[in-house]
């Protein structure tokens, strides 16, 4: 008996890693409550489908990316996606639904996202979704909490659009059916083993209110390949009711082999087509809308050595604009010690109707706000009004590199002045930061207290009420650091 036991143990421990490992269908988790319509509803929909009255397909617009290593390796081929698109084209055809790329092809280049679990998409669609179209992500491992392995997930209709997005494993990309299946979840659909809101039984008494919502799908125990053989159902599964289910291996939203599934019943192919036109409105129907491209062929790091005032040259191109309109636009920059941002300029542009392309140059003074900076960033749209199809390439951002600071920690410019003189102190000190201006024998004529906040800090003063001549400037923090700086007044 011992043996037995320490037999079957062995057994368990060896096996374990090998179903760990398994792929699963999917990773798309039934929801608390679903979209439902009523058995009319959809009895209606299906009419309309079938007798002209929707004619046109309804298209919509899919941005596909494809997750690569830092290298550029290890992504699925874009003649795949393309061909997985094509397919899937095919078995929404009866919804009248037709699914279309916008653009190209999109590459991700990040190791960070060759292994993508739910718990790290978030990142990766704030990052780079295209705003209002289907995003999918072709990903070499798309992978359950747990870590087990997943053909694909998908995020259901809800109202948070910006996150919304499916994942496609590379194995499961062209295998015929697992596309077709997260699509479906994208619109709403269930799978058809689905418990939510109750077990749905086999006899047709409660199939509109649970389950997958659907009474021309037969009620399913989850169907895997253990009780599918030959694509049809061998087990002996039960309902709560005792009878034994006979589930439909060859629909899209079921758990048979991905080979055995082909088909949507008619209710699954009217939800699809009623959520179309209500949850998946906002998904655009063409790519020809307009957009705005920030871009520069300046350096992004920009070298700082003295105070002059700098300039970024760089271009607004504005594609297939129905009509002139003015955009917004602001210049931000980030304080290195804070890691606060603030506004320094901000404005708007005109943008001509159609396709246009403006060369633009800002000019900097360089002000304790950009000596303090890390970065520089000039945003177009910057308060999101214009409808775009690439909401990623409003910005163009710099990096400040400060050498006017090597090896002094202050100094005074310009030295002779007439005027105004600037005075730069640089050190990890931030209180009160007194000034004083003393001529040849001591005398003070000019004092002035402020607080530095930063650990750079620039000032100016206004020295023109001086008499020609040599004087000192005295800069004292909390009366304990002090500079002793020279300069000629003209």
């Amino acid at each position: 008996m011992k043996l037995t036991k320490r037999i079957i143990l062995l057994w368990a421990i060896i096996t374990t890693p090998f179903f760990s490992l398994a792929q699963l269908p999917c990773g798309t988790e039934d929801p608390i409550s679903t979209i439902r319509f009523s058995p009319d509803a959809l009895a209606e929909e299906w009419q309309n489908l079938n007798s002209g009255t929707r004619q046109l397909p309804r298209k919509f617009m899919v941005a596909a990316h494809i997750i690569r290593s830092n290298a550029g390796t290890s992504g699925i081929s874009s003649a795949a996606v393309i061909e997985a698109i094509k397919t899937m084209n095919e078995h929404y055809e009866l919804a009248k639904i037709e699914f279309e790329l916008c653009g190209d092809i999109r590459y991700i280049d990040d190791n960070t996202y060759l292994e993508t679990t739910n718990s790290e998409s978030s990142g990766l669609v704030t990052k780079y979704n295209v705003a209002n179209v289907i995003n999918i992500y072709f990903i070499p491992k798309v992978l359950s909490s747990t870590g087990a392995q997943l053909c694909g997930n998908a995020t259901l209709p809800s109202g948070n659009i910006n996150l919304r997005r499916i994942f496609m494993a590379n194995s499961c990309a062209v295998n015929g059916s697992t596309l077709s299946h997260e699509m479906g979840h994208f619109f709403g659909l269930l799978h058809t083993h689905s418990t939510t809101d109750g077990i749905e039984y086999v006899e047709r008494i409660n199939c509109h209110n649970r389950g997958d919502g659907f009474c021309d799908t037969p009620a399913d125990p989850e169907l895997d390949g253990d009780n599918v053989e030959n694509c049809v159902y061998i087990g002996n599964a039960k309902d709560p009711q005792g009878v034994r289910y006979m589930p439909d291996p060859s629909n899209f939203m079921s758990y048979a082999p991905k080979s055995c599934r082909y088909n949507f019943t008619s209710e699954q192919i009217a939800f699809l087509s009623l959520v179309a036109n209500s949850n998946n409105d906002y998904i655009y129907e063409s790519c020809d809308i307009g957009d705005i491209l920030l871009s520069s062929n300046a350096s992004e790091e920009i070298l700082l050595e003295d105070f002059s005032t700098f300039d970024i040259p760089f271009s607004v191109d504005g594609n297939q604009f129905e009509k002139a309109q003015e955009v917004s636009y602001e210049v931000t920059v980030l304080n290195s010690h804070s890691n606060i941002e603030k506004v320094i300029k901000s404005g708007v542009f005109f943008i001509a109707e159609g396709t246009t392309k403006q060369d633009q140059k800002f000019s900097f003074d360089v002000s304790n706000d950009i000596i303090n900076a890390s970065t520089i960033t000039i945003k177009i749209d910057s308060k999101n009004l214009v409808a775009e199809i690439n909401e990623k390439n409003n910005n163009l951002t710099y990096y400040l590199r400060h050498d006017y600071t090597i090896n002094r920690s202050s100094f005074l410019f310009p030295n002779p002045t007439n005027d105004v003189l600037t005075f730069y102190i640089s050190n990890n000190k931030k209180s009160k930061l007194t000034t004083s201006v003393v001529d040849l024998s001591g005398k003070l004529v000019m004092q002035t207290t402020i607080d530095k906040k930063d650990k750079s800090h620039m000032s100016t003063i206004n020295v023109s009420e001086l008499s020609q001549g040599m004087y000192f400037l005295i800069i004292e923090l909390d009366s304990k650091t002090k500079d002793v700086l020279k300069f000629v007044k003209l």
